[in-house]
């Protein structure tokens, strides 16, 4: 089942932590109001999402242990301050699991200068099978060849149409998010079992063993 976020705007931060924290108390989820973003990002990557932002914030973060996926995920609101003094935030899902062994890679949406840069520059996408999802996303990395083995095309039916999504992966880390999207409240439960769909996918599948 797919699930839209629609974009809203900046609303009463109380509002919204009273909202997530009575659905915690009713999922029966552990939940902190926030963190410091310094101590909290120790042992992580270097995403993009968070790199070069400024006043950046951790908030209304849900915690779920998932020992069938050797690890824990984390859904949280990350907050930052662009350049215009406007605060944006993105609701964010990160999954952590010892068995995640992945190269550095990001996928994003195409954008403009992806559609200039045909004119001068062709190169192959890694998933050429896979043509709706390649027409409108691009993987990012160096090592391709690992790449192409550590992403599982399963996961594609999330990224179809130009839906703004972005997977950033590294070591035993991956992120998933809809940049400067957030979910609102009733859809924190969907969010959670998509990424966790996502997740199993990325571990368990077999369809690249032969890449």
């Amino acid at each position: 089942m797919r699930i839209e976020i629609e974009p809203m705007p900046f609303f009463d931060q109380r509002k919204r932590l009273d909202q997530l924290q009575l659905l915690a108390r009713q999922e029966q989820i552990p939940f902190s109001k926030n963190h410091k973003f310094k101590d909290w990002q120790t042992g992580l990557p270097s995403f993009k999402l968070w790199k070069n932002k400024s006043r950046r914030k951790i908030k209304n973060i849900f915690q779920f242990s998932e020992p069938s996926l050797g690890g824990h995920i984390q859904i949280f609101d990350f907050l930052y301050m662009d350049d215009d003094g406007e605060t944006r935030r993105t609701t964010t899902f990160l999954f952590e699991s010892k068995d995640l062994r992945l190269p550095s890679f990001r996928i994003k949406p195409k954008g403009f200068e992806d559609l200039l840069g045909k004119l001068f520059v062709t190169r192959s996408p890694l998933f050429p099978q896979y043509p709706e999802f390649s027409k409108n996303y691009k993987i990012i990395g160096r090592d391709r060849t690992a790449i192409q083995y550590a992403i599982k095309p399963e996961i594609f039916s999330l990224f179809t149409g130009k839906h703004n999504w972005h997977l950033e992966g590294e070591g035993h880390f991956l992120i998933w998010y809809r940049k400067n999207k957030t979910r609102r409240t009733t859809q924190i439960m969907s969010f959670y079992e998509e990424g966790r769909e996502l997740c199993h996918w990325m571990l368990n599948s077999d369809t690249n063993d032969y890449v």
